[in-house]
């Protein structure tokens, strides 16, 4: 077969164009100087190599696309493909072909064969002549907006694009260069040689084997008699033929002999190539299917069945098996540890199950005369044999641990009452500790009060053990008594020394923490301690708490100057509750000190519950009086209560108010009063006061003003907000803040654009951020102003910029 050779200038492009929806549209291309085509490998001949095409399209899969030749003959290049996709972009479809376009997606980039019919189709026709690629586009009704739907029109891209027609050459055949070797082989006893693989493996021909005779072989790939055969291979490129001959020779046989099995213990390695005569033999050995190592094979442990492929230099083979069993060996299990305490032994022997073995044990690759008695620390090694001679091997280290040691005895002396902590005399971390005394648990070691001996028990992990004794000697404690309170008044002292019984003892007086210098006249207040300390360094403590007491204080002296019916009560004027007071006038008691009448000077004494004492006087002089009395009152409105309060200068007994039919009389001495409506402001207020100098009555005309119409609203009709800070803002105008507010406004569509429920919060003349525009606006307002029912009003603004 000849080189194919696709000629440079050789492709003709379509025509440029739109693609219509729901209409066919033909692209035409003049081939000229191609003449009839042949398939490619034709000698000196053209042949279409491939065709493509480059569409621009929305909608592919609406697509038929069609190739039709001068001749009339016409394939389906692609139809109704691309679904999801857009566009046919370097699109190919060439002699030898790819897939199908059928299998791929838009944009179909790449090497493809016709959906219907093939490039081939066209051999042997005249190429010269109009070649037309027919495109269908069937989307004629799709639901879309538009008037073809919402698809756009497709182009074919032709004149300067992708899309066109391109032709190969097939030059003529080269002259033979190639050749083919004579080849030998060896054909084993039994067994058959392919003399064809031999050469088609190596050459790319198609090869023929002969006989003598010249006859081609039935079986050139099993031939069994040995001799001298031609070969014949075939160029299948140029056609070029190549000779040759194969001399077959008779190998010499291999003979491993019968297959073996062999027995041995675990772990123990066995020579398996010694198990066959292997002279001259190349080995190939296999264990349980999988290749093995000959070093492998000559060192085996693994149970299973090995096989062995013995080669010779003929390449002739033989295979023999071997099953290589395993004895049962005795199984000690993992090695042990073990520790003891110094002193002791353990028995090596109850490590591990021995039955039915024998057993030996070694130290330092020494015999072990007693096993069941080892106390020196090291690595025991066991070694056991089973009946069938297979041995195991363990360890036992064995740790030898020194026992704690906590040291000699201890004495220790201490004030009765006192705790002892014994957890600190001696080191005992990180043992367990056990202390006891008299052979009972002590419940807190940390803090023992009793006398006697405590016994101290500790132990480590492993269970050693180590004793101290602890004698505890309890000295006697001063005894104080109970702590005292004392009270003093202020400028007083007081004589700590007196308190308690200190004789024999070294004391020490502190207050604040600070000696007290002489303890025998102390004015501070606060807690005084008394530490007291006795011959064995034993102290007892005791604490007095000193209360100063501040004197009572009856104020200044006063003076009094009364009506010739008035008295002084001194239990009042001075402050005496809570103590014990007396009262003197002109050095003897008085016996009513509630009502004192006399003019002169008055002493009087207090002395409080802690004897703490203070004197005043109180002068007594008697006056002329007027007898004299009147009112006041907060009106306000008639629509409040208003309260009337009673002036006189001699006590007050009894009073009677009137109030002119303007409100419900009253007796008493300061009454508040509700007026009834009415459009007289002034009311006549009489008053007959009983005072202990006499009755005295006052008449006056009261002004109580109506209060309904202290308040009004104004809501402006304009506003202008133009952001020049005047009337930029739109709200009511009053004296008063109404309560029970809301205002509404409206367009003139009837949508609300505005509400507030908070008579502070102005219009700014816009409605959701947005400035309104100029115009007319009507507002609904609700209120309530003081003493007024709720009003509901409605009106229009202007807006104006």
């Amino acid at each position: 077969m000849a080189m194919v050779q696709d000629l440079a200038g050789q492709s003709f492009p379509f025509t440029t164009g739109p693609i219509p929806q729901c209409d066919t549209t033909a692209f035409t291309v003049n081939v000229t100087g191609i003449g009839t085509l042949y398939p490619p490998g034709t000698w000196w001949t053209y042949f279409l190599d491939h065709v493509e095409i480059d569409i621009t399209t929305d909608h592919p899969q609406t697509l038929q696309v069609l190739l039709t030749s001068p001749a009339g003959t016409t394939i389906t290049l692609s139809a109704f493909n691309g679904a999801g996709g857009q566009n046919y972009t370097n699109t190919i479809f060439e002699y030898w072909g790819g897939a199908n376009i059928t299998t791929g997606s838009a944009p179909f980039t790449g090497y493809w064969s016709p959906q219907t019919g093939a490039i081939s189709d066209f051999d042997y026709e005249n190429a010269n002549g109009i070649w037309t690629l027919t495109v269908i586009d069937t989307a004629c009704v799709n639901g879309g907006g538009g008037p073809n739907g919402t698809w756009t029109a497709g182009m074919l891209n032709g004149g300067n694009g992708n899309s066109g027609i391109a032709f190969g050459y097939s030059n003529g055949p080269p002259p033979c260069m190639g050749w083919v070797s004579d080849g030998q082989g060896w054909v084993c006893p039994g067994e058959s040689f392919d003399v064809l693989a031999y050469f088609t493996n190596t050459y790319g021909y198609n090869f023929v084997i002969y006989d003598l005779n010249y006859l081609p072989l039935a079986a050139p790939n099993a031939v069994t008699t040995p001799g001298t055969y031609y070969v014949e291979g075939t160029d299948p490129w140029d056609g070029c033929v190549y000779g040759a001959n194969f001399t077959l020779l008779q190998g010499t046989a291999v003979a491993l002999g019968a297959d073996q099995a062999i027995d041995a213990c675990p772990g123990v390695a066995v020579d398996l190539t010694a198990m066959f005569p292997l002279g001259g033999i190349t080995q190939a050995w296999y264990w349980n299917g999988a290749p093995l190592a000959n070093p492998q094979a000559a060192n085996a442990t693994a149970a299973g069945v090995y096989q062995l492929i013995g080669y010779n230099n003929d390449g002739c083979s033989d295979t023999a098996l071997v099953t290589l069993g395993s004895l049962s060996a005795p199984q000690l299990g993992p090695d042990q540890a073990e520790s003891i305490c110094q002193g002791q032994s353990t028995d090596l022997t109850t490590a591990f199950t021995t039955s039915g073995l024998t057993t030996e044990w070694m130290l330092s690759g020494n015999a072990v005369a007693d096993p069941t008695a080892a106390g020196l620390a090291g690595n025991y090694i066991l070694v056991v044999t089973n009946t069938d001679g297979c041995t195991d091997t363990a360890q036992v280290a064995l740790a030898v641990t020194p026992n704690p040691a906590l040291g000699p005895d201890m004495s220790l002396n201490t004030c009765s009452g006192m705790s002892v902590d014994l957890t600190g005399l001696y080191a005992t971390a990180p043992y367990t500790t056990n202390w006891t005394q008299s052979g009972s648990a002590v419940n807190d070691p940390s803090a023992v009060t009793n006398a006697g001996d405590y016994d101290l028990v500790v132990s480590d992990a492993l269970g050693c053990t180590d004793t101290a004794v602890v004698s505890l000697i309890l000295d006697p404690v001063p005894a104080l008594g109970p702590d005292q309170t004392a009270d003093i008044c202020t400028g007083e002292t007081f004589d700590l020394t007196s308190v308690y019984a200190v004789t024999g003892l070294t004391t020490e007086w502190t207050h604040g923490g600070a000696t007290v210098a002489d303890p025998s006249a102390v004015a501070m207040p606060g807690a005084y301690q008394l530490e007291a300390t006795n011959n064995f360094g034993c102290t007892d403590i005791a604490v007095l708490a000193l209360a100063v007491h501040a004197n009572p204080s009856l104020g200044n002296d006063l003076s009094f100057q009364i009506c010739p019916w008035q008295s002084v009560d001194l239990s009042v004027v001075f402050p005496v509750a809570g103590m014990t007071a007396t009262y003197a006038f002109a050095g003897t008691s008085v016996n009513d000190p509630t009502a004192a009448v006399d003019s002169g000077l008055y002493v009087i004494s207090v002395v409080d519950a802690y004897g703490c004492a203070d004197t005043a006087t109180a002068l007594v002089t008697p006056i002329e009086c007027l007898c004299e009395a009147d009112f006041i009152t907060n009106a306000h409105c008639f629509q409040d209560p208003v309260q009337f309060t009673l002036l006189a200068d001699s006590a007050i007994v009894g009073a009677h108010w009137d109030f002119g039919g303007m409100a419900t009389n009253s007796s008493e001495i300061d009454p508040q009063v509700a007026f009834i409506a009415s459009e007289n402001e002034h009311v006549l207020v009489t008053l007959e006061a009983e005072l202990t100098c006499g009755t005295v009555t006052v008449e006056r005309l009261v002004h109580v003003p109506d209060c309904t119409d202290s308040c009004s609203v104004y809501i402006p009709s304009a506003f202008t907000p133009d952001a020049d800070h005047v009337n930029d803002l739109w709200t009511w105008v009053g004296e008063c803040t109404p309560e029970d507010f809301s205002m509404m406004i409206f367009d003139r569509w009837g949508e609300m654009i505005f509400k507030t429920e908070d008579p502070n919060a102005p219009w700014d003349g816009t409605s959701n951020g947005t400035q309104v525009q100029d115009g007319v606006y009507v507002y609904r307002a609700g209120y309530r102003l003081p003493y007024q029912d709720r009003k509901e009003v409605t009106g229009a603004v202007v807006v104006v910029r």
